[in-house]
């Protein structure tokens, strides 16, 4: 199967003045802090995870507002209902249960949810109509008023303050039926501007309007037609940052940054392979074991070769940071369509395990054809890259970038292809060691 062909562009956003990149195996980029690394990291990341998502993303949005308006009616219901049995107007035996409960995010399910809910609703109604005193009457009318002002969300109206409950609970529905047929549109539709403000909404995050992702020649976001075509190349992708992200025990929350979670969600599944994968092998090796997670505990274990266990949060940072490639191919989470994208993993590595990571990744791309996206400050990471990408016959799958600066403006930097050739990146490591020998001199200057 051909190599698919794509490209990256980012001009004119942030310390970025121009980069242009291939994506078609190993993807290295190296420069100066402040050059714009993350920016096209996290960009990347997000373009793509809101492009691949963008259905599920939408409907997410809308039924999430709706299931906050509805908990909040049933939750004032239940109150109606407790008054009213203290009240004496309803019995123990007519009790009803007002819960919104979706088992998926469901156009049919949600009517039928929101339908069961409003007949309680009116059932509760007709008994206060029923209610011989008048004060008693009143005030149970005015607890179901409460509750009908809730009935409320964006796109929605409110109704006249003179509506009656009926009125009130048929306008809502009105407006449901119009919200998800919108939502079924702009699905349709997926236009830029909805893609970019979801981004905006969500991710938290600033597309730039130069953006650009083709492949084979073809443009994702495209701005002529002002839509974005579904991405085939990639249908996973991955951000890790840092190996700290091991530290959040169990599930999730949403809190945490997006990135984190999705890897998260993955990592932290519960076990159910017989035969460990060979790339979990491999970096076994170097770690001397095994991130588990056993059945009936949440948290993640290691276990070392000697058997002996420990929390995985409470082990050495650099295990951590080959722990979480370790979970993930466990998972199956890297094949031909996997995107990862790591943002200086070298982080608390010792050169030695620098090295081993630098061969799991060449492993992962030459055996499993997993597309990378990798920033480095290493030079044991980039010349173990360059050297084991050449024999393992992938070279032309990979391609070095140095951000460089610009002539005029020197906190802008243009990322300059350099092929599989590292020569002009370690001309500028060897700036450090230039430094070092200068300032030892300045150093010794002062001394005397």
């Amino acid at each position: 199967m051909p190599t698919p062909e794509i490209t990256v562009r980012i001009q004119d956003f942030r310390a970025i003045k121009d980069a242009d990149l291939k994506l078609n195996g190993l993807t290295v980029l190296s420069g100066l802090n402040g050059s714009g690394k993350s920016t096209i990291a996290k960009t990347l990341y997000y373009a793509i995870k809101t492009a691949l998502n963008y259905e599920t993303i939408l409907d997410k949005l809308l039924f999430d507002e709706i299931e906050a308006v509805m908990e909040r009616y049933c939750f004032f219901l239940r109150n109606l209902m407790t008054s009213m049995i203290r009240g004496g107007a309803l019995d123990h035996a007519e009790k009803i249960d007002p819960t919104y409960l979706l088992k998926e995010n469901d156009s049919a399910e949600l009517f039928a949810a929101v339908d069961r809910i409003f007949a309680a609703a009116a059932f509760l109604e007709n008994k206060i109509s029923k209610v011989a005193d008048e004060k008693k009457r009143k005030f149970f009318l005015s607890l179901l008023s409460r509750a009908d002002s809730l009935l409320v969300f964006s796109g929605s109206k409110n109704p006249p303050s003179n509506s009656t409950h009926g009125e009130i609970t048929e306008s809502f529905s009105r407006d449901l039926s119009e919200a998800t047929d919108k939502n079924e549109k702009q699905k349709e539709k997926r236009t830029l501007n909805s893609f970019i403000k979801l981004c905006a909404t969500v991710a938290r995050i600033e597309i730039p309007s130069s953006f650009s992702y083709t492949e084979n020649g073809i443009e994702i976001f495209d701005k002529q037609e002002k839509t974005v075509r579904p991405i085939q190349e990639i249908e996973m992708a991955y951000y890790i940052d840092t190996p700290w992200i091991i530290d959040f025990l169990g599930k999730p929350t949403p809190d945490i940054h997006t990135h984190w979670r999705e890897t998260l969600m993955t990592i932290y599944e519960p076990d159910d392979f017989v035969k460990h994968s060979l790339v979990a092998e491999n970096i076994a090796k170097t770690i001397r074991g095994y991130a588990l997670r056993k059945k009936e505990d949440p948290r993640l274990f290691f276990e070392r070769d000697d058997k002996k266990n420990f929390l995985l949060r409470d082990v050495a940072t650099g295990i951590k940071g080959f722990s979480i490639i370790q979970r993930l191919a466990e998972k199956h989470a890297f094949d031909e369509k996997t995107l990862l994208i790591l943002d200086e993993p070298e982080s608390h590595l010792h050169p030695q395990w620098i090295v081993e990571y630098a061969r799991i990744l060449v492993l992962m791309q030459k055996e499993l054809g997993v597309k990378m996206l990798i920033a480095s400050h290493s030079p044991d990471m980039i010349d173990a890259l360059q050297t084991f990408s050449e024999s393992a016959g992938i070279a032309d799958r990979t391609n070095f970038y140095l951000a460089e600066e610009s002539a005029s403006d020197s906190f802008l930097y243009t990322y300059e292809p350099l092929g599989n050739s590292i020569a002009k990146i370690f001309k500028v490591f060897n700036v450090a060691a230039t430094r070092i020998a200068n300032y030892e001199k300045d150093l010794g200057k002062n001394a005397d």
